[in-house]
């Protein structure tokens, strides 16, 4: 039947509407496989489902969320993540996706556990990179790089400014924050920061 349908819109397109341009064509067949009047539109539930399968595999994959994650710094987490999934899966819209057999409802954003799986990989592929110890310090417990003069040079990389260590001095400065948790827990993070005029903004080169 598919093949049947679209030989038949490309016979009447050519024969009646082939002075129309691309875009206005793509606008007109969508509008109207999505009508009402065809078939009291029956077609509206599979092409919500085929949009949100292209959404999520081609825009709100696990990986990209969690690199927009991290981006933001904090102002989003896996929480909000669900809150926002609830927009989806409690609604009662009548073109809501009624074709998937999971026992969940589906939604365009990944469930928390698929961004945990990437965040796994990610972190797996990094500590080869630059990998870090984990260890009880006399204040506490301790997370550090194993080899900082390393992770210094992929700073220097990321931010385009190696060749010019090589010979010249880089300005950064040391970074220090920290807060309360509970009670009796505290977190303190230290670290670099580019200062250095000549740097490239590595998220936006």
């Amino acid at each position: 039947m598919k093949n049947g349908v679209i030989n038949a819109i490309q016979k009447i397109v050519n024969k009646h509407y082939s002075r129309y341009r691309l875009k206005r064509l793509g606008r007109e067949l969508a509008e109207a496989v999505w009508s009402i009047i065809l078939f009291d539109g029956v077609a509206r539930t599979h092409m919500v489902s085929i949009v949100r399968n292209y959404l999520q595999e081609h825009f709100f994959t696990p990986l990209k969320i969690l690199e927009a994650m991290d981006v933001a710094g904090g102002k989003c987490n896996l929480q909000a993540l669900m809150v926002l999934r609830q927009v989806e899966t409690l609604s009662n819209h009548p073109y809501k996706d009624q074709t998937t057999k999971k026992k969940k409802p589906d939604s365009i954003l990944p469930h928390e556990w698929r961004v945990r799986e990437v965040a796994k990989i990610v972190h797996q592929y990094a500590d080869k990179i630059i990998p870090m110890t984990h260890r009880i310090g006399s204040q506490g417990e301790v997370v550090e790089f194993t080899d900082r003069e390393k992770v210094i040079k992929l700073i220097y990389h990321g931010f385009k400014i190696d060749h010019v260590a090589i010979n010249n001095s880089v300005d950064l400065c040391g970074t220090v924050d920290g807060f309360q948790l509970t009670k009796y827990l505290t977190f303190v993070m230290a670290g670099v920061k580019m200062i250095d005029p000549r740097c490239v903004n590595p998220l936006g080169s």
